[in-house]
């Protein structure tokens, strides 16, 4: 069978895992793990079970060779494409808040430019945003290869030593991964589940305070105005989602392509690359969360220039600061 480049395309979106109501994209991660996680001991779950049955009534395991092995091969696979089906949800659901947002602003804020900032006070500081330093992300996607690839080497590795106890050795090589899978694609030290990281990763994509003066502003504008009114943060979503999908795409290339003699060891190994994928996917929605803040931060700035203007024409400003509170209501 030749492979696909483009089979996670036509992968169709599951739009029943993640539910409406989660208040910020990180916790619509947390149903998409916990989906790939029901998926994978669903299909471990009936291997299991139909090792046992032959088990019973031959007194041999299953071996898995030819058609069996590559029935084997897409239970797994499919374990994967279930998971991507998934994720294509929540970034639609991304893409479709931002949407809204950017029409909203587009309708309700007046254009922006720089004559309209200089109508604000020298020397004043209108608003403390933060620098927002989304860089960190381009390591999610760069640690959560070379992660794969570690775990491959290793299980490979293990199986070519023909170890007799090779179940128990797997097992403690997968609980080595796991110890390592969050810390290791997050880039924060110290912690071993999403929740750990949550918060100090994203501290550190928001970054340190800064003052919105009206230089500040001015220097500015076009971030501001291309993340409120423009939607740029749609380059950051995309981003994001094309580099999950390769690295799902380039775990189920593994996947078909598997020696034999790995499916000893298939289990611990998948779930370790099933956890991977998840890791990279949280991660990636606290970019998505800090975008969000940056687009709530930007927008109270326009609406500050906005008021300026307003006031510097003698006209009401009334309406403008309503905007500024309607920017926290989400």
């Amino acid at each position: 069978m030749i492979y696909n480049e483009d089979i996670l395309g036509k992968v169709p979106t599951n739009r029943s895992v993640i539910p409406e109501g989660c208040l910020t994209f990180a916790e619509q991660s947390l149903y998409v793990a916990e989906f790939a996680e029901e998926n994978f001991n669903t299909m471990f779950e009936s291997v299991g079970i139909e090792e046992l049955a032959v088990y019973e009534s031959t007194g041999s395991f299953v071996l898995y060779e030819g058609a069996k092995l590559k029935e084997f091969k897409e239970k797994a696979i499919q374990i994967f494409k279930d998971i991507f089906g998934a994720i294509k949800h929540a970034y639609e659901k991304i893409l479709d808040f931002f949407e809204k947002k950017r029409k909203e602003s587009v309708k309700e804020l007046v254009k922006i430019d720089s004559s309209d900032v200089d109508t604000m006070e020298d020397g004043k500081t209108y608003y403390t945003t933060h620098e927002f330093d989304l860089s960190c992300s381009e390591d999610f996607t760069k640690n959560a290869k070379e992660l794969t690839n570690d775990i491959k080497d290793q299980f490979e590795k293990m199986v070519n030593q023909k170890y007799d106890n090779i179940q128990e050795q797997a097992k403690e090589l997968k609980d080595d991964f796991e110890q390592k899978i969050v810390s290791t694609i997050s880039g924060i030290e110290n912690v071993k589940t999403f929740n750990e990281a949550k918060k100090p990763l994203y501290n550190k994509m928001i970054g340190k305070e800064v003052g919105a003066t009206k230089s500040w502003i001015k220097s500015n504008l076009s971030d501001l105005t291309g993340v409120v009114e423009k939607g740029t943060t749609k380059r950051d979503i995309q981003t994001a989602y094309q580099a999950e999908k390769k690295v799902i795409d380039d775990i189920i290339k593994g996947l078909r392509s598997m020696d034999d003699n790995l499916i000893k060891v298939a289990n611990a190994e998948i779930s370790l690359l099933k956890s991977v994928t998840t890791a990279l996917h949280s991660c990636m929605n606290i970019k998505m969360d800090v975008c969000k803040r940056r687009y709530n931060e930007y927008r109270v700035i326009l609406t500050k220039v906005a008021t300026a203007k307003k006031k510097a024409n003698h006209e009401s400003v009334s309406y403008q600061e309503d905007l500024v509170e309607a920017a926290f209501d989400w």
